[in-house]
């Protein structure tokens, strides 16, 4: 999912930043420069050397894997925490367009979650599998997605505040969807 919504991501910003003009090689060299598009890229390199030679994988040093799995775990804490930072609680900051955030939170937190965990109940999905895809759909927005839009000069300022309140409003809104699934014996 990483990759894909990664491409579709730059696709778009890029596509906005150029006032609605489609311009396939700035959006493929976009997608080509993306480090978030790299990053992912090496890491499925990794991920398939270790798996296609087992010999790589029982020799790479235990401290290594240590190491980044440490970061990786801290990754978005810290992120978020970089976030809250940049933002300053003043009435302008915090209202700033009210309309598109709310329009993101509701789209993100509450339609697209019912919608496709509706299809996934209609496919016959319970349990474990429901409760994933629930998660991952209804799961605020990346923090990443604040970076991607600093460096495609996109309105940061919206992305960010789309990730400060879909990362406060999905506590309640996850809270609810297990709630109802629990209670209808779905989960």
């Amino acid at each position: 999912m990483i990759p894909i919504s990664n491409i579709i991501a730059v696709s778009m910003l890029t596509y906005y930043q150029n006032n609605g003009h489609v311009s396939w090689k700035l959006i493929l060299l976009g997608i080509v420069k993306n480090p978030f598009i790299i990053a992912t890229l090496a890491g499925l390199a990794v991920f398939l050397i270790n798996s296609w030679f087992p010999i790589v994988a029982a020799y790479t040093p235990d401290l290594l894997v240590d190491t980044l799995a440490t970061i990786a775990a801290f990754a978005t804490p810290l992120a978020l925490i970089a976030l809250g930072a940049d933002m300053s609680f003043s009435k302008q900051e915090i209202f700033y367009d009210v309309k598109h955030t709310v329009l993101i939170a509701v789209l993100r937190l509450i339609v697209v979650p019912a919608a496709i965990v509706s299809l996934g109940v209609w496919y016959g999905f319970r349990g474990v599998e429901l409760g994933g895809l629930l998660v991952v759909l209804g799961a605020p927005s990346a923090v990443s997605g604040y970076q991607m839009a600093i460096q495609l000069n996109s309105d940061a300022r919206l992305a960010r505040q789309a990730i400060i309140y879909t990362s406060l409003l999905s506590l309640v809104t996850l809270s609810l969807f297990i709630t109802l699934l629990y209670n209808l014996n779905l989960l």
